[in-house]
């Protein structure tokens, strides 16, 4: 339930004179292509597979009498991070059916973590919230707030976790972060789920070096504009479902210079999910016997999708497969990005858990309509080297052809183009400030065309 309006920009007012302490750590990197701030390296170009491994950071705390306090107590006590993140989002649109969602919301998150007791048990439970501060009768679709223009305050997370040497199994509500199923953390708050995993690592197996991996039951998912947790089978869209999901993920590093690993979910009677990816990256210092005055980085990578109706195929029989592939070059911090995306005819590829995690998966499209053939062309650059620190930007050009508008029966092309630029200072008393303004404009032929403007403030601070 969500309290009284007035309640939550209280405690927005009440936790300002905490900025007064510099934050430690920035907000969390997003689990999608283009969703986090621009690397400098092709090395650092990550594929999606890779955040299912990461943990997040909490941040250290900045109050240096609560410091001295905390080493007097046991690690459970400690360690506790109390972190406060907030977040401001302007959102303007023009879609193809010339709606216009618009809003300038204001919230974020109150993330509580414990430290270890025993060396074996912690716990976290996180607070969310988003509120309008210019939210027009005639604007909604956002999804920065509850249908109806209306603000919203839920508990997302709320979870234990046990350790034992490698392994470690987290119970409850907390972030997933997997391929098709994730927090999609690209409005005001991200998508939590009711789930009950098992993450753990082999540190050295023969010819496959270090594997890692998450095995699971995902029983709900709480959407990132709504306050209630439903069942996965439901969110997908079947009526009255109440069933969860299976799932399993592995990674393989057989070395420093590559990586492969593959994820299944599994719903009952509705459809199943494999997604399988493989990455190369290398660096050179020297090109025939010429030293490089800064390293040249080159990353290769390639991914593969098959959905198909299992069971009672509540959802209908359909069996959709997407194949792409993209490489990445880097030279002083300049990285230039090629893709290619080729989807079956037999089948919409499905996304109702989080973000589609393809190389052309961007701000208005990703080009994975059934039959649809596309390509990007990407470019970023960090300009911390022309002395302007903390500052990058990326563009990416792509096209599709010959694919099935969805819900009709029109083959068709479409082209897009996006635009980002990053301000996100490394030290001084504002580390932990993210803005991050973007634009992206639309174009399906014989349909229409659609822009959308985004700016967004993330500021994160340690309160404990």
């Amino acid at each position: 339930m969500r309290p009284r309006r007035t309640a939550v920009p209280l405690l927005f007012l009440a936790a300002l004179p905490l900025a007064a302490f510099p934050p430690d750590a920035a907000w969390a990197q997003e689990s999608s292509r283009g969703e986090a701030p621009t690397p400098d390296t092709a090395e650092d170009l990550a594929g999606p597979l890779q955040s299912a491994f990461e943990e997040e950071l909490a941040p250290a705390g900045r109050i240096p009498a609560l410091e001295k306090l905390r080493k007097k107590l046991p690690p459970f006590l400690r360690d506790t991070e109390l972190t406060f993140r907030f977040r401001t989002f302007y959102w303007n649109e023009k879609k193809i059916d010339d709606t216009r969602p618009r809003a300038l919301t204001v919230g974020g998150a109150l993330v509580y973590q414990s430290g270890q007791l025993k060396d074996v048990f912690s716990m976290g439970a996180s607070l969310y919230f988003s509120e309008p501060l210019w939210a027009p009768s005639d604007g909604d679709g956002t999804g920065l707030l509850q249908p109806g223009q209306n603000g919203y305050f839920v508990a997302g997370q709320a979870w234990g976790k046990i350790r034992y040497a490698d392994q470690s199994l987290k119970l409850y509500r907390q972030v997933v972060d997997l391929p098709y199923v994730n927090k999609a953390d690209t409005r005001m708050t991200p998508n939590t789920f009711e789930a009950y995993m098992l993450r753990g690592s082999v540190p050295e197996v023969p010819r496959l070096g270090q594997i890692n991996y998450v095995i699971g039951w995902i029983d709900k998912i709480r959407r990132r504009d709504q306050a209630d947790f439903v069942p996965m089978s439901n969110a997908a869209g079947v009526p009255g479902g109440d069933g969860g999901m299976f799932t399993a993920t592995f990674r393989s590093r057989p070395n420093d210079q590559s990586y492969f690993g593959a994820t299944n979910h599994f719903v009952p009677d509705t459809f199943n999910t494999l997604y399988a990816e493989a990455s190369y990256v290398r660096s050179f210092e020297r090109i025939l016997r010429h030293p490089l005055d800064d390293s040249l980085g080159f990353r290769f990578e390639g991914q593969v999708t098959w959905q198909r109706g299992v069971g009672a195929e509540r959802l209908g029989a359909f069996d959709a497969v997407n194949f792409s592939w993209r490489s990445a070059l880097s030279y002083r911090s300049v990285i230039f990005t090629v893709a290619t995306s080729v989807t079956g005819d037999d089948g919409e590829i499905q996304k109702p858990w989080g973000l589609y995690p393809g190389y052309l998966g961007l701000m208005q499209s990703d080009f994975d309509r059934p039959g649809e053939t596309a390509w990007l062309l990407g470019l970023s650059y960090d300009f911390e080297k022309l002395g302007v620190p903390g500052v990058s930007a990326f563009i990416n050009y792509a096209e599709g052809f010959n694919g099935l508008l969805v819900g009709t029966s029109t083959i068709t092309n479409e082209r897009a183009v996006d635009a980002t630029v990053d301000y996100k200072p490394k030290e001084g008393w504002y580390r932990g400030i993210w803005l991050r303004v973007r634009g992206s404009w639309l174009k399906v032929k014989g349909a229409g065309t659609a822009t959308q403007v985004r700016v967004i403030l993330n500021y994160d601070f340690p309160i404990l």
